[in-house]
């Protein structure tokens, strides 16, 4: 008999292996670990993505040498002037 996969959800990751959601997502993006969408047919939220935890663990210590937050300042100031449009666009009579 095989072994069934664990999927753990995107929080539980966060707390279990300390890495960030920046690390994350370029883990995602360069597909170093397993995604599995979990549809909820009546809930607020429809859908939930769980992390396969066998590819977490194989990957850990490429994942954690991803760099930690993308915030530099380019992004920052990208997110001020996006957010002030958004003001502007709602303060509009």
């Amino acid at each position: 008999m095989t072994k069934k996969a664990e999927y753990i959800c995107r929080r539980t990751v966060f707390k279990r292996y300390k890495i960030t959601q920046n690390q994350l997502t370029i883990a995602c993006d360069e597909n170093l670990v397993g995604m599995q969408l979990q549809v909820y047919p009546v809930k607020k939220r429809p859908w939930n993505v769980k992390f396969k935890v066998e590819d977490l663990e194989r990957n850990l210590e490429k994942i954690r040498n991803f760099p930690r937050d993308e915030d530099s300042e380019e992004m920052r100031r990208f997110d001020r002037i996006r957010i002030n449009k958004l003001i502007a666009d709602v303060s509009k009579p």
